[in-house]
């Protein structure tokens, strides 16, 4: 269907169990059960209709998602003053309410663990997108510990959602469009997240690279994977990738996370903190959309077999390595867990136990100084 086209919608009570498509993760059984349960909790239809509509790729106005087609709805009730927006759940009607109303409705009817459990991913298709859905729920809760004058800080979802937008926004500023890659450089640290997740919500792919690489190393990378931006930790690290990236016409901009001293014309260099005190209107930002067959980021391996290789994972991939996990704690959740990151987060493990599945299960990551202090910071966290 095109925009010259036609669509009519004939919509009546109960045409919910009808016409609907679980989302990710869920299956009809799912959704049968939670309606069920709902039920027998006593829960308005309202509310009921809520939580449907939040695990419908259908419901709460979700078909005009999949057409590009006029749509004229005739929708029939046969209960007075029923809003159009809870009849058949909704299919062609905007939605007023949010992923965030679904969950305080299990919330308070004492049935999300049950419905949730292991299908954390339910709702989500990308990386971005989870980050975002479980900020909405978490946003005052601390995410990001970070060690600072001998004791740790605490970040929260909202400031890093924040700073993510930020970033994202900067990123597509820059120039840089769909499937660009980017280069991270960094030891393990709240910007390596707020780099990885701004990247990856603007339609680019990140390359995380390790801090041992040589300048040859870089300028393999560099040339192998086509990168068009960088963001590098502090000044060692940056010295070593400029004698790398100087002669490259590619990598026009660079961001650090540290003030760097930088006399050259030849490369933008941006520190990191001066973007997060732009006062820009984060109302802007919005997640470029992906498939989940689209690609994340690309693991490069350490390179002492030989030239490193390039290993692309999907956003699929990864949301199914997070089930995958979840499923391994079935009889015993995690939840609001504490993680501690250590290894280096160029590590496709690290990647994903160490920074994505702390936030698929609301949980906060504390960042180690370094591996001669881990089990300081490890009894520091506790």
């Amino acid at each position: 269907l095109n925009s010259n086209d036609l669509l009519l919608c004939l919509i009546s009570g109960g045409g919910s169990s009808l016409m609907t498509v679980p989302q990710n993760g869920l299956d009809m059984n799912d959704l049968r059960h939670v309606t069920k349960d709902l039920l027998n909790c006593g829960a308005e239809i309202s509310e009921i209709n809520t939580v449907r509509k939040h695990l419908s790729k259908i419901h709460g106005g979700k078909v005009p998602v999949y057409t590009k087609a006029k749509i004229i709805s005739l929708i029939i009730s046969d209960v007075t003053g029923n809003r159009i927006t809870d009849i058949a759940s909704g299919p062609c009607c905007p939605d007023p309410t949010t992923f965030k109303n679904a969950i305080k409705i299990l919330e308070k009817y004492k049935i999300k663990n049950k419905m949730l459990g292991n299908k954390k991913n339910f709702n989500w298709k990308t990386l971005p997108e989870m980050f975002f859905k479980q900020s909405e729920i978490n946003s005052s809760k601390p995410l990001l510990w970070f060690k600072k004058e001998n004791r740790y800080h605490p970040l929260t979802w909202r400031n890093i959602e924040n700073k993510i937008k930020k970033l994202s926004l900067e990123i597509k500023k820059i120039g840089l469009r769909n499937g660009d890659r980017v280069l991270i450089i960094s030891e393990n640290n709240p910007n390596w997240f707020i780099a990885d997740f701004a990247v990856m919500a603007s339609g680019c792919i990140t390359v995380p690279t390790y801090t041992t690489y040589t300048k040859e190393d870089f300028k393999y990378i560099i040339n192998d994977s086509n990168a068009k931006l960088a963001f590098i930790s502090n000044e060692r690290l940056f010295k070593i990738f400029i004698q790398a990236a100087d002669k490259n016409k590619n990598i026009k901009n660079i961001i650090t996370f540290e003030k760097v001293n930088y006399k050259k014309k030849i490369k933008k260099v941006i520190y990191i903190e001066e973007i997060f005190k732009k006062k820009e209107n984060t109302k802007k930002f919005s997640i470029d959309k992906k498939n989940n067959d689209d690609e994340a980021c690309i693991i490069y391996t350490s390179g002492t077999s030989g030239k490193p290789k390039g290993v692309v994972l999907t956003h699929k991939s990864i949301l199914a390595n997070l089930e995958g996990s979840i499923d391994v704690f079935n009889k015993s959740p995690l939840k609001n867990e504490r993680f501690i990151s250590f290894l280096p987060l160029s590590h496709s493990y690290e990647h994903t136990a160490g920074q994505f599945l702390p936030v698929a299960t609301s949980s906060q990551i504390f960042y180690a100084e370094n591996l001669e202090k881990l089990f300081i910071n490890i009894k520091e966290e506790n």
